[in-house]
């Protein structure tokens, strides 16, 4: 517990993962789960986990921050058609909500529940995808 007339840069994450953890704690858990969630065997679970255990570190950084600033796209409403079950929420847009850097933020806590193999992979990915990377 921090005390009472702690500064603001006390109470502030020092880094951008830990702001981005805050932030996910706050818009992104409730949907998507944290580092210890799993699928069970043989289900899909929806939304998918942003963990080890689900498909985010297979796509590009570019992608990932398009979907999270604009919602969902055509190919995340046709994955939901498919997958989801009934009465599943939809991706929303946070460009209202979050700055660029907030985004950048999630995403780099994002990143620190995947293996390094999956690090790796995805950064390949985005090198490839996303221009300027």
């Amino acid at each position: 517990m921090q005390a009472v007339g702690a500064t603001v840069s006390e109470l502030m994450p020092q880094s951008q993962t830990q702001r981005g953890e805050r932030l996910y704690n706050v818009f992104c858990e409730h949907c998507h789960g944290g580092p210890e969630i799993r699928p069970s065997e043989g289900r899909i679970v929806y939304p998918p986990p942003h963990n080890a255990s689900g498909h985010t570190w297979q796509h590009p950084d570019c992608e990932i921050l398009t979907i999270v600033d604009n919602g969902g796209d055509d190919v995340t409403r046709a994955n939901r058609a498919a997958q989801a079950p009934p009465g599943s929420v939809e991706m929303p847009a946070f460009r209202a909500r979050l700055s660029h850097d907030d985004i950048l933020a999630i995403l780099s806590y994002i990143k620190t529940m995947w293996t390094p193999e999956e690090r790796t992979a995805q950064e390949a990915t985005t090198h490839a995808a996303c221009p300027g990377s």
